[in-house]
């Protein structure tokens, strides 16, 4: 499966069709693209790009965020991807998760008692929960995505700090 950048990917939902049920990953700009697979496999897929263990990277967000179930999946600080349920079972089996990526999401609001997600370019995904339940999951997603880009900012800290060093040590040697 050839799967958008991180950065591009803007949500991942189910998705039925004539031809049966799969999934479809929403880019930046709207753009649909459906596979004919539930979102395990992409999920695995997205793991796998970078070098991450699915299992382990459930169990570093119960820590973080101290739920079991309904787990935001934080693979970068492009693509945190915060779970929704977007519909109900048809088909015994089926998926009623989607995920959304927490850097694409502009707003979440309420239009005629729905709770929605409203993305950056302008989509809105109506989600299966209240409002609360939908922020509190956000929430979580936030809390993941500060803890990878604070881990970020300490290593950049880190590394201007040596290259200080070095320059410094450089200077001395002349």
């Amino acid at each position: 499966m050839n799967i958008a950048s991180d950065d591009k990917i803007a949500a991942i939902l189910p998705r039925y069709t004539d031809n049966g049920d799969g999934t479809v990953i929403i880019d930046a700009r709207g753009q649909e693209v459906f596979y004919p697979v539930g979102y395990k496999p992409i999920i695995r897929q997205l793991a796998g790009r970078h070098c991450k263990d699915i299992c382990l990277l459930r169990d570093w967000a119960k820590v973080k965020v101290g739920r079991r179930l309904w787990l935001p999946l934080g693979f970068s600080w492009e693509l945190v991807l915060t779970p929704i349920k977007v519909r109900d079972v048809r088909v015994k089996g089926d998926g009623t998760l989607g995920y959304v990526n927490l850097t694409h999401i502009k707003r979440v609001k309420e239009i005629e008692n729905i709770a929605s997600v409203e993305l950056n370019n302008g989509m809105i995904i109506p989600v299966l929960w209240q409002l609360e339940t939908l922020r509190h999951h956000l929430k979580d997603a936030i809390l993941l995505h500060f803890n990878i880009v604070h881990v970020i900012d300490k290593t950049i800290w880190k590394r201007l700090y040596k290259n200080v060093e070095m320059l410094q040590l450089y200077k001395k040697s002349e």
